[in-house]
């Protein structure tokens, strides 16, 4: 993953690159196309969002909102005592549930739930929490 700057408006986005040469299978090209059809159809606070994508024959790029603060998990360890105030974890872990029960109103798993798969998007205090990696995430009815 990469920062990446919008040449007209200069905005910064991250850019993900998925090379297809890397590729084992035709079922592993399947997996990355699922990954970007799931991420395109959800839209929720919580979760990182994604803007755009470009294939070429070699790779495709996902151009995604840029999350600079962190994992969950680092900061959870700089955090004294390795623990957050009862009311900063409720207030965590509303987001994190808010986050996933949102992909289960879509029909969605995202089968890769732990602390590192939550960014922050910046390093203040109040920076939203977002949800990333949807590479195992898969549709259900």
């Amino acid at each position: 993953v990469r920062v990446v700057r919008h040449l007209s408006t200069g905005n910064t986005y991250a850019m993900k690159t998925l090379h297809l040469n890397r590729l084992k299978s035709k079922a592993s090209l399947a997996d990355l196309r699922n990954e970007v059809r799931i991420m395109s159809e959800l839209d929720h606070p919580n979760i990182v969002q994604l803007y755009e994508t470009f294939e070429t024959d070699d790779h495709i790029f996902l151009i995604m909102e840029l999350c600079t603060g962190g994992e969950l998990l680092d900061k959870l360890h700089r955090q004294e005592g390795h623990h957050y105030s009862e009311q900063v974890a409720s207030q965590l872990v509303k987001k994190m549930v808010g986050a996933i029960r949102y992909c289960h109103d879509h029909h969605i798993a995202h089968r890769d739930l732990k602390l590192e798969n939550f960014l922050f998007e910046g390093d203040n205090p109040d920076a939203e929490l977002k949800l990333i990696d949807f590479g195992l995430s898969r549709h259900y009815r």
